[in-house]
């Protein structure tokens, strides 16, 4: 019974060196770095833009004797349209070519948790704004209906939409922000970040 355990033991165990090799650890260790290789990309998107106007002057005289009139005029028009296409170029940060990090998720991942904090709470700040924003503006749009559906003057409603006005503009001017870091840095701590990723997983440093 004992030479059985320790045959079937053996038999595990040779099983399990013969099907881990040293090229399976290598492919291995390859596929986890490029899950988690770090990549600063650009994008760029064209919109085209239409603009254009049409104006027309006309000028008209009436002359009128005993019981018949004559009119007689000319008139102009103008119109002018242009049609412009704009590059319009931004970057991101992906994680494993298919997630885009935000900064804050960034920084944690290279290990610059402080950092990464800072801009959390930043980003939270300017949500909190942009909520009361948000809500100012809702009551001025309420007290305005109210005004106008209880015959109140027009400056009772015109106080209401200075109110919705002002909350719109806290609001915009506290929206989220792309990116609180500089292009420049962050790929410079992507590249540091994928070269100590490789020796962890013992790759070599221009391995893509």
């Amino acid at each position: 019974m004992k030479k059985l355990i320790l045959f079937v033991l053996l038999f595990c165990f040779s099983s399990a060196c013969i099907a881990i090799t040293p090229a399976d650890t290598q492919y291995a260790n390859e596929l986890k770095y490029k899950r988690n290789k770090i990549e600063i990309l650009v994008k760029k998107r064209f919109v085209k833009e239409d603009s254009g106007y049409s104006s027309t002057n006309y000028s008209a005289t009436t002359y009128t004797q005993e019981a018949y009139s004559t009119t007689w005029g000319y008139g102009a028009t103008t119109s002018n349209q242009r049609s412009e296409v704009k590059e319009i170029e931004d970057w991101i940060i992906v994680k494993g070519g298919i997630r885009n990090l935000s900064d804050d998720e960034f920084l944690s991942i290279i290990g610059k948790p402080r950092e990464a904090i800072e801009i959390k709470e930043k980003e939270e700040h300017k949500g909190r704004i942009r909520l009361a924003g948000n809500v100012i503006s809702l009551l001025g749009i309420g007290y305005m209906l109210m005004a106008a559906g209880t015959g109140n003057s027009s400056a009772s409603i015109s106080a209401g939409g200075v109110v919705t006005a002002i909350g719109f503009l806290i609001s915009a001017f506290n929206s989220s922000q792309k990116h609180y870091l500089n292009p420049d840095y962050a790929q410079e701590e992507a590249d540091n970040y994928n070269i100590n990723l490789k020796k962890e997983l013992n790759l070599p440093i221009n391995f893509e």
